[in-house]
């Protein structure tokens, strides 16, 4: 579980700080979701993926295994750690009453929102290519058919 500042009184976050405070709490919670559909993805590619038989195809596969493999196994858990090094500063920088910090940590954010927010265009993509892919395997399973 992540430790992030509780929602009480009990820490007073300066104007600003507790809006930045809750997208932080957003991002922690897309990441899960993110997870979740990743492995959803990982099972759609295994129950799919096998009926793909021309070369092409068969590569479009290979690569989205390996994104997917990257982004659950790799990428979710930086950002996952990105989040709660974010929240524990946030929490020392209330606690130690270090408002100087308060720029650093501000610059800090933001940085962790473009990457949040590119990684969201990106699985976007990602999303509709594979459903393309997926759409194939469909299409001629329904062709066998008719």
């Amino acid at each position: 579980m992540t430790p992030s500042l509780p929602s009480s009184t009990e820490f007073l976050l300066p104007p600003g700080l507790g809006d930045l405070h809750q997208k932080t709490l957003t991002w922690e919670s897309n990441i899960e979701l993110w997870k979740r559909e990743l492995t959803f993805f990982q099972k759609l590619i295994a129950e799919y993926g096998t009926q793909l038989q021309l070369r092409d195809h068969i590569k479009e596969r290979e690569h989205f295994k390996m994104l997917l493999n990257y982004y659950k196994n790799q990428l979710m858990n930086t950002y996952s750690g990105k989040m709660i090094r974010h929240e524990e500063k946030l929490k020392s920088l209330m606690s130690d009453g270090m408002r100087q910090e308060e720029s650093k940590y501000r610059d800090e954010h933001h940085e962790l929102e473009r990457q949040i927010n590119t990684f969201e265009k990106e699985l976007q993509c990602f999303k509709h290519e594979l459903y393309l892919l997926i759409e194939k395997v469909l299409l001629r399973n329904k062709l066998k058919k008719s």
